[in-house]
């Protein structure tokens, strides 16, 4: 039987990682991936940098974990608005407005992830990548797999389905990017229900024989 001392203990040390983490998504908001130090998010942690060795041996590693947690944040969002059910525009505008939701929480990963590939050794870039791909082949799947039910597209072709998924994670890319500078909530609305629109029209006119 395991003693409540040691599961006080791993609780402590999840936390404890937890707030690595954190402190290392409030750095790379503001610092590039080569800018940024393992002594300044020890410093924003309020732990000693040699703590934060015991969790982390190096800047790659703790990026790679952040970028998992942040992915991870990114498939339940994806997840989230699959289930929620309606028509086919109430599934594309909840996808975008969620993927936007969490660009908007783990801001730092896309400057991060730009900033990172040249100081990243090949194999690490090379992991990053695969990372990448991986996530959104899985969520772009899921979102697949839920047009399949879908009236208006149940009857596409599943690689016109992937398609039409993969395009909607581009857009929510390209709303992220161009508005990324704005405080317009009412400007950010007009965007997706814009993508909304289009997207719905693009997966729904050209009906296959």
């Amino acid at each position: 039987m395991e003693r409540p001392t040691s599961k006080r203990k791993e609780r402590e040390k999840e936390a404890r990682r937890e707030a690595i983490l954190d402190a290392a998504a409030r750095v790379l908001s503001v610092k590039s991936y080569y800018e940024a130090t393992l002594d300044e998010i020890a410093s924003e942690a309020e732990l000693a940098k040699g703590t934060l060795y015991n969790y982390y041996k190096d800047k790659p590693a703790l990026f790679f974990s952040l970028m998992r947690r942040g992915f991870d944040l990114f498939q339940r969002h994806v997840s989230e608005a699959i289930v929620g059910g309606g028509p086919l525009k109430d599934l594309v505008y909840r996808t975008l407005k969620n993927s936007l939701c969490h660009m908007a929480e783990c801001k730092y990963m896309l400057r991060v992830i730009i900033s990172a590939g040249a100081h990243l050794s090949e194999d690490n870039q090379q992991e990053l990548a695969e990372m990448i791909r991986d996530e959104l082949e899985l969520a772009a799947g899921k979102l697949a797999e839920a047009f399949a039910v879908q009236p208006e597209t149940e009857n596409l072709p599943e690689s016109d389905r992937l398609t039409g998924a993969k395009m909607l994670f581009a857009s929510a890319r390209q709303i992220h990017i161009r508005l990324a500078t704005s405080l317009d909530n009412q400007l950010q609305e007009e965007e997706i229900e814009n993508y909304t629109r289009l997207l719905v029209r693009a997966l729904t006119t050209e009906k296959p024989e």
